[in-house]
């Protein structure tokens, strides 16, 4: 897997280079992401229902955030939150983008920190993300075209009982409000 390197950033001790791993990009990526475009384009009128279930997953696991966004070609999209940090932010760092790579299944990591594939993540290492659970929201065709996800600063102990298929669960009623599209050839 190709490490990535970030540009120049500011960090608490002066400017910075990040080194790390992103996730892989799925083989179906370009039908994956224009599905996951269209779908981020529609959805967002029903942006106060995907509001309230951002505050549902955030409440189930206790934490900091939880937000709904679309992996759209190299962007997050985060479109709805439990409060703060909405707008676009690169793939290669966003956590998300190990979701959109295995879609069929939670992805959760209790301690960021002590995790190899995120040393050197900018939003482990400047203390944003030390938690990190998310879910694919699927279409009808079983593409990827949002994630479910939420996040604290610190590293969780203890994970909810059953906080993991309640997330998977508010991930899925998302779904039978994503629109039927025709199928785009690789």
């Amino acid at each position: 897997m190709p490490t990535h390197i970030e540009p120049v950033r500011r960090t608490q001790f002066g400017m910075g280079i990040s080194v790390f791993t992103p996730a892989p990009k799925p083989l179906n990526e370009f039908s994956r992401s224009r599905a996951a475009a269209e779908w981020a384009r529609d959805i967002i009128a029903d942006l106060p229902r995907l509001k309230r279930i951002s505050h549902e997953a955030k409440a189930i696991f206790d934490v900091r955030w939880a937000g709904i966004s679309a992996v759209v070609d190299d962007w997050q999209h985060v479109i709805a939150s439990s409060g703060g940090m909405l707008g676009l932010y690169r793939r290669s760092t966003a956590l998300s983008s190990y979701v959109v790579a295995y879609p069929y299944q939670p992805f959760c990591i209790a301690n960021a920190l002590q995790d190899e594939r995120f040393h050197g993540n900018p939003f482990v290492e400047d203390g944003l993300i030390g938690f990190y659970a998310g879910v694919a929201i699927l279409d009808a065709a079983g593409l990827a075209v949002g994630v479910l996800c939420v996040t604290h600063p610190e590293p969780l102990q203890i994970i909810p009982p059953d906080a993991l298929e309640l997330l998977t669960s508010l991930a899925r009623s998302v779904t039978p409000h994503v629109p039927p599209r025709s199928p785009v050839p690789e």
